[in-house]
């Protein structure tokens, strides 16, 4: 019953997660200058970006930046589409939806 229950519960969080509009996305750039392109991308797409942090990138590039953005997409569009806008864009070395 236990597990049952451990599995339903896993699956209603995964369904609540990937239908919400907030999205929280870990970020690796090649310079810090394209930061401002993945602004400018997320601003054309109509999120609302509401906490940015910068941070010194370690899992993939250990000299550019790391962006932690949370933000809100203007409807409920599929994440992994955002996802994938983001990661085609040039100075992108990682990106992940935490």
């Amino acid at each position: 019953m236990m597990f049952f229950a451990m599995a339903l519960l896993h699956n209603l969080d995964n369904f609540v997660i990937s239908s919400s509009k907030k999205v929280n996305l870990y970020l690796e750039l090649e310079k810090t200058s394209d930061m401002n392109m993945i602004i400018k991308e997320l601003k054309e797409s109509h999120v609302d970006i509401s906490d940015l942090e910068i941070k010194k990138a370690g899992l993939v590039n250990d000299k550019g930046p790391a962006l932690l953005i949370n933000f809100n997409l203007p409807k409920k569009q599929s994440r992994s589409e955002t996802l994938d806008k983001l990661t085609t864009l040039d100075g992108v070395l990682f990106a992940e939806i935490l």
